[in-house]
């Protein structure tokens, strides 16, 4: 027995803080990461990563220093940091992202570990200076056979904010 298994699809969006550039890339999950289900009584996992850098974030423009001392992310002084937020999601399932890569360029702090993504604004890193290719992972949580078939998409707005 085969079963239909959706694809899933984050939409990133770019948008500018004042003088700093934000870009993210779009992220395709395919269906194939919740692997093959071949015979009756075969499970899929509720829980579905993506690639470990499906998408990338670039910080442009940015500021070496912080316009206040603070500690944001567990950092010494970082001056911006990345916010995202759900403006669409999919009912029933929790949507999460992570930090996997430093990128190149300036520095980056926190966001290693999965971070829930929702409709209020989230933290999910933060930095100083122009950082790019930064490696961004989705996971999807609450994954059930009874979905159905068909793509699922959420939009995730993220902004820039200086420190």
């Amino acid at each position: 027995m085969r079963v239909l298994i959706p694809g899933l699809l984050l939409y990133g969006l770019s948008l500018s803080a004042g003088a700093i550039t934000l870009t993210v890339s779009d992220a395709n999950i395919p269906s194939t990461a919740l692997g093959t289900l071949d015979s009756a009584g075969d499970y899929f996992p509720s829980s579905v990563e993506s690639l470990s850098q499906v998408a990338a974030a670039a910080i442009g423009s940015a500021p070496t220093t912080p316009a206040v001392s603070n500690s944001e992310c567990g950092a010494t002084d970082p001056a911006w940091k990345l916010q995202a937020q759900l403006s669409t999601s999919v009912a029933g399932l929790t949507l999460r992202v992570r930090r996997t890569s430093n990128g190149t360029g300036g520095t980056v702090y926190g966001g290693e570990s999965y971070i829930t993504l929702s409709a209020l604004p989230t933290t999910l890193f933060c930095g100083n200076s122009d950082v790019t290719d930064i490696g961004l992972q989705f996971q999807i949580d609450a994954v059930d056979v009874g979905d159905g078939h068909g793509t699922r998409q959420w939009q995730v707005d993220y902004t820039v904010e200086t420190l």
